[in-house]
């Protein structure tokens, strides 16, 4: 039944005035679902996708199949510009908003509207599958992602080291992930090597292996910032004699650092 919806939902935007398949318009570049706990159980999540600013004017929104069948949006809003003149629009989900009852398992396409055209990143015409409680999936053809990045980064005096995650794709079992970074505009640069943790996504309440079952994997890294008011960086994912980068769009992320 799924796959003839995502076919059908393809054959739709091909033929269909005002409808089309992206090229490079609209992409699903993450989503994640994880269960937390405050007094009780709640499955809690977040879409992020990147667009093509092609006009002022526009909607971005996660269509999501419901438990009865029809499909409804979940808005986005913006968050950021990126490189090539792109922008990235997310929303973060929970048990309130996007109740329970869509099951264990959310299918949903990423669509754009703008200019009177609608864009639709849909996998492929497979409808992108997100298990609930299952941890993070990328978008089709996207292998690394910076997974928490924040244009602010708050540090308390005396802080000197910041730390993040990244998700890449699990395409074999030895890799290599890293982040090239600098406080100085690139006078200087750093290299930090991120690490792999089996126990990433373990706690008290709940647990994700890792990588999950959705084939994706989550690294940590720690970048030493001293007294920098600034962090500029890129990073890498070396696998099968590859190199993949997430750099922005060629922007590379900055992130003031507030103390």
């Amino acid at each position: 039944m799924h796959k003839r919806i995502g076919s059908l939902v393809f054959a739709l935007l091909l033929v269909l005035p005002g409808l089309a398949a992206a090229a490079g318009e609209v992409a699903l570049k993450k989503a994640n679902s994880y269960v937390s706990y405050y007094r009780g159980y709640w499955h809690n999540g977040r879409f992020e996708v990147e667009v093509a600013n092609l006009g002022y004017q526009k909607q971005v929104a996660a269509y999501i199949k419901q438990a009865n069948g029809t499909w409804a949006d979940f808005p986005l809003s913006y968050v950021r510009g990126s490189g090539a003149n792109k922008e990235i629009w997310a929303a973060d989900f929970s048990s309130y908003s996007l109740p329970d009852s869509v099951g264990n398992t959310i299918e949903f396409a990423v669509k754009y509207s703008v200019n009177g055209t609608t864009f639709w990143d849909n996998n492929g015409g497979a409808n992108y599958k997100l298990g609930k409680g299952a941890g993070s999936l990328l978008g089709n053809g996207v292998n690394v992602y910076g997974a928490n990045y924040s244009a602010e980064i708050y540090a308390g005096a005396g802080v000197t080291t910041w730390s993040g995650y990244v998700t890449v794709r699990n395409l074999a079992y030895a890799k290599d992930v890293k982040l090239v970074y600098s406080t100085d505009n690139w006078a200087t640069s750093s290299t930090a090597v991120a690490t792999f943790s089996k126990d990433f996504w373990s706690s008290s309440y709940y647990s994700i292996g890792n990588p999950n079952t959705m084939g994706f994997e989550e690294w940590r890294y720690q970048l030493n910032i001293g007294n920098a008011s600034q962090v500029e960086y890129a990073i890498s994912y070396t696998v099968n004699g590859v190199t993949y980068w997430d750099n922005n769009n060629g922007r590379n992320y900055f992130s003031r650092i507030l103390r």
